[in-house]
């Protein structure tokens, strides 16, 4: 039997997957939550073997629920999203997801996350989240998906509609992001150089000064400099005097 915890801060979407779950054979609704802090208080009391999360609530929002529960875990549910909103699919995947489901959840569907959720034991959802702890992105390239350490990125750039990585092996792909986001996200790696440039704080190594006066910033495994807008600057600076 499987025991499952349902998190939403709507009370009648928790009503509406406790009379699906009451349906399916081999699950017992185990306990309800109306927000991440209250499902880390159920978690805390109680084992589970999934986790049907919302996003969008007060308090801690699904997103950092479960990242917080499969970091305090020795044994972590599997964790399957249930929102009415689609734009969180790719940062859901981030945050070990087994299921991405969208409101109203359909019985099929909702089986198909069970299905899914039963492949994983404790110990190998447990792997999953080590594997993904070291800084990296989520990248897609023609037909596949790929996670990419945030170490072999050497800077990501805005051009046109879309924001590029530059790779280790002078390689450009295409993330899923903007700069603002990457920026946010990444604040401890990445540092921002001008309005359409970030690079990776490990690899920038000096700055320099053309004859007309345009500042660059020189990396240390790559030939391209990169200009310097006139507002970044000052924190250029104080991050090579640090």
């Amino acid at each position: 039997m499987i025991s499952i915890l349902i998190v939403d801060d709507e009370p009648l979407a928790r009503s509406r997957l406790n009379r699906l779950l009451k349906e399916i054979d081999g699950v017992e609704v185990g306990g309800e939550a109306r927000d991440g802090l209250q499902a880390l208080e159920k978690i805390r009391e109680q084992a589970f073997d999934l986790v049907i999360l919302d996003i969008e609530m007060p308090r801690m929002n699904g997103l950092e629920a479960a990242r917080e529960i499969v970091a305090t875990s020795d044994q972590p549910p599997a964790i399957v999203y249930c929102t009415a909103y689609d734009q969180y699919a790719i940062e859901a995947f981030d945050a070990n997801a087994v299921a991405y489901l969208l409101k109203p959840v359909a019985r099929p569907e909702l089986e198909k996350a069970i299905v899914s959720a039963q492949r994983l034991s404790h110990l190998q959802i447990k792997r999953l989240a080590d594997a993904q702890a070291a800084p990296s992105i989520r990248i897609s390239e023609k037909d596949s998906v790929a996670r990419l350490p945030l170490a072999d990125i050497y800077y990501f750039r805005s051009e046109a509609k879309s924001v590029v990585a530059g790779l280790q092996d002078s390689r450009e792909v295409v993330v899923s992001y903007s700069l603002q986001q990457l920026e946010d996200r990444f604040t401890d790696h990445f540092l921002r150089l001008h309005r359409n440039t970030l690079i990776n704080k490990s690899e920038l190594v000096a700055i320099k000064q053309s004859a007309d006066g345009v500042k660059f910033a020189v990396l240390k495994n790559i030939e391209t400099q990169f200009p310097i807008s006139r507002r970044c600057l000052s924190s250029v600076k104080s991050f090579l005097s640090s």
